[in-house]
């Protein structure tokens, strides 16, 4: 009985964790060569949040 309980509250909480979405951050790394010459650099301020539906692989949101 405790096992079957404890696999049910796990569920639940599986569900509300897919239901809420999550935050994403991180950096994005760019680089460009012409003729000319070459450069490059770092954006670490993105930020954003997005949501999964396992249902249909999809993920959604905005960054």
């Amino acid at each position: 009985m405790r096992a079957s309980a404890m696999g049910i509250l796990g569920l639940v909480l599986l569900g509300l964790a897919w239901a809420a979405g999550y935050a994403v951050s991180g950096e994005v790394r760019y680089e460009a060569r012409a003729p000319l010459g070459a450069f490059g650099g770092v954006n670490r301020t993105l930020k954003g949040k997005v949501e999964f539906d396992p249902t249909s692989g999809r993920l959604q949101g905005r960054v």
